[in-house]
C-alpha cells in the first residue's frame, strides 16, 4: 500500500476510535444526548482538509478584477471573492511558513486586461490552487484563512446545532435536562452573532439555515454545563482562536444552574 494511502487509512482509524470512545463516554454518563452530534463534529474538525477550490468566473468591481472561488470542505461549499493580490499574499505566506516552492504562482498581468488574458490568468490560477491544495494532507492555517474557513466553519457548526435543537430541543426543555456545550461550540455561537451571514437563508430550504431556533432554545435553557471532553479540539487547532475560545453567555437568560468542568477560566 502506498505511504500516502496508508497515512490516510491510519488517520481515519484513529478518528473513528476517538469518536467511539467519546460516544461510549457520553452515553454512559448523565449527558445531554445532543452532545454526541456536537462532539463528532469537533473531533473530525481536528484535521481540516480543503477538498477543492474552483475558480468559476471573474467580475469587475471599480476597475478591479475579482475571481469568484467555490470552496469545498467535507460536504460544505461556499463562495469567496479574491483579487490577484490576495493570491500573491497567500503565496508569500505559504513560501515563508510552509516551504512552498517559489515560482508556482503565475505572474501579474500589467495593464493588459483583455478577456483572453484574464481567461488565461484564471486557468493558471486554477492550476496553482489545485497544486497547493494537493500538497498537504492537512490544510495549512494560511490557506484556511485565504478561503475564509473560520467564518464558514462557524456557520456550519451553528447550523448543525440548530438542526439538533429542531429535532430534540423541545423534548429536552420539557424534561429540564442538563445541556452541555464545549468552549468551541460556545465560541462558534458567539462568533455567529457577529458574522455578516444572515440569520435565515430562505433560498437554502434547510431548517438549519434559521438559527433563530438555536437562539430561542438557548434563552430557555435552565441547566447549563460547559465542559471540554477527551479528544475535543483545542484552540490551537482552530483558525482565529490563538487567544483561546472567547464566548458570551448572555444568551442564556433563564439559566438557574451553571457548571464548568475541565475548562480554563
Amino acid at each position: 500500500m502506498p505511504p500516502a494511502i496508508l497515512c490516510v487509512a491510519i488517520k481515519s482509524l484513529v478518528i473513528s476510535a476517538i469518536n467511539l470512545f467519546i460516544r461510549d463516554f457520553i452515553f454512559k454518563s448523565d449527558v445531554c444526548p445532543l452532545l454526541w452530534l456536537f462532539v463528532h463534529v469537533h473531533v473530525v474538525a481536528m484535521a481540516v482538509k480543503v477538498k477543492s477550490v474552483c475558480i468559476l468566473q471573474t467580475t469587475l468591481r471599480n476597475s478591479c478584477t475579482f475571481y469568484e472561488l467555490e470552496v469545498t470542505v467535507d460536504d460544505a461549499t461556499w463562495k469567496v471573492y479574491k483579487r490577484f493580490r490576495d493570491f500573491f499574499g497567500l503565496d508569500v505566506k505559504l513560501i515563508s511558513h510552509c516551504g512552498l516552492p517559489r515560482g508556482l504562482l503565475p505572474p501579474k498581468i500589467l495593464k493588459n486586461k483583455s478577456k483572453k488574458n484574464i481567461e488565461k490568468r484564471m486557468t493558471a490560477l486554477q492550476e496553482y490552487m489545485t497544486c497547493v491544495i494537493a500538497r498537504w494532507e492537512q490544510t495549512p492555517r494560511d490557506l484556511l484563512d485565504f478561503v475564509q474557513y473560520e467564518e464558514h466553519n462557524v456557520v456550519g457548526v451553528t447550523g448543525l446545532l440548530t438542526t439538533a435543537v429542531i429535532e430534540k430541543g423541545e423534548r429536552m426543555l420539557k424534561s429540564n435536562q442538563m445541556v452541555e456545550f464545549t468552549p468551541q461550540q460556545l465560541h462558534c455561537i458567539t462568533r455567529r452573532l457577529t458574522t455578516e451571514a444572515p440569520t435565515y437563508d430562505a433560498s437554502s430550504g434547510r431548517p438549519s439555515s434559521d438559527i433563530g431556533h438555536l437562539f430561542d432554545f438557548l434563552c430557555q435553557v435552565k441547566k447549563l454545563k460547559i465542559r471540554s471532553l477527551p479528544g475535543d479540539v483545542t484552540s490551537d487547532t482552530v483558525v482565529g482562536t490563538k487567544g483561546g475560545f472567547m464566548f458570551d453567555l448572555s444568551l442564556f437568560k433563564a439559566v438557574e444552574f451553571l457548571a464548568v468542568c475541565m475548562v480554563e477560566i
